[in-house]
C-alpha cells in the first residue's frame, strides 16, 4: 500500500493541504456490517490520530502504514472471514516491523501468534507496539489488557477498529488480573455462555476504571 504524500510542505501534520495519491485502503464494490469504514480510513483525520502515539516521528508513520495494510488485508477477505482479526508487532524504537499472523487461517474476535513467532518478539532488543483489529469496533477486551499486562516486550497496544476508531493500551496493573477473575468467577456463575461473561466482566470493569483517580486506575486505554 503506497502511503499519501503532501501536496505541499514537507511533512505530515502541518497546516498545509494534505492529499492521497493513492488512498490507504482501497474502493470495493461489497459493504457489509465488517467492512471499513474507508472513506474516513482514506482521510486525513485518521492519519493525524498516529501523530498522538508516543513514539518517535518514523514510527508513528510506520504504524499508520501497518494500520493500513492490517485494515486492507481484512477488508479484502470473503464476506464471511471479514470478522477475523490478524495481528502485527513492530519495533518500538526503529518501526521494523517484525511478524505478522496474516499467512494462515484467522480466527473470530481473536488472534495471536505462534512459538516461533513469539520468539522473533522476546529477541527483539526494543520494546514492540501490537496492531489487531476489532471488526465490530469494541474497546480493547480483556484478553488485550492482560497480554499487555503479562508481556514485558509490549510498550503500547493499539486496537484498529473498522470504523477508523483507534484505541490504545498504555498501562495496565497487576491488580487487573486479580480483579478481572473476581468479576468473570461471578459472573460464571450467572451464565455459561463464556462470551458473554467476558463481555459483561468488561463492562463492569471499565465502570469502575472510569470511576477512579488517575493514580489507582487499574488500566489506561485512550480512544483516538
Amino acid at each position: 500500500v503506497k502511503c499519501g504524500e503532501l501536496i505541499q510542505g514537507n511533512s505530515f501534520g502541518s497546516d498545509t493541504f494534505f492529499e492521497l495519491e493513492q488512498p490507504l485502503i482501497s474502493k470495493k464494490d461489497k459493504h457489509n456490517v465488517f467492512s471499513v469504514e474507508r472513506e474516513y480510513v482514506n482521510s486525513k483525520a485518521y492519519h493525524d490520530k498516529f501523530e498522538q502515539l508516543p513514539v518517535n516521528k518514523d514510527v508513528q508513520e510506520i504504524l499508520y502504514k501497518e494500520a493500513g495494510r492490517l485494515l486492507e488485508f481484512i477488508d479484502s477477505l470473503d464476506e464471511n472471514r471479514m470478522s477475523e482479526e490478524r495481528l502485527v508487532a513492530v519495533d518500538a524504537r526503529t518501526g521494523e516491523v517484525l511478524v505478522d499472523n496474516f499467512e494462515r487461517s484467522g480466527e473470530i474476535y481473536r488472534t495471536g501468534f505462534l512459538p516461533k513467532e513469539q520468539k522473533i518478539i522476546e529477541q527483539c532488543k526494543d520494546s514492540v507496539v501490537l496492531l489487531h483489529n476489532h471488526s465490530l469496533n469494541g474497546r480493547p477486551s480483556g484478553q488485550d489488557l492482560l497480554a499487555y499486562l503479562r508481556h514485558d516486550k509490549i510498550k503500547l497496544s493499539l486496537i484498529i477498529c473498522h470504523d477508523g476508531t483507534i484505541y490504545g493500551i498504555y498501562g495496565v496493573k497487576p491488580a487487573f488480573e486479580r480483579a478481572y477473575s473476581e468479576v468473570f468467577e461471578r459472573f460464571k456463575e450467572k451464565s455459561s455462555d463464556l462470551e458473554e461473561v467476558k463481555r459483561l466482566t468488561m463492562t463492569e470493569l471499565y465502570i469502575y476504571n472510569d470511576q477512579l483517580s488517575d493514580r489507582h486506575k487499574l488500566f489506561r486505554v485512550q480512544k483516538l
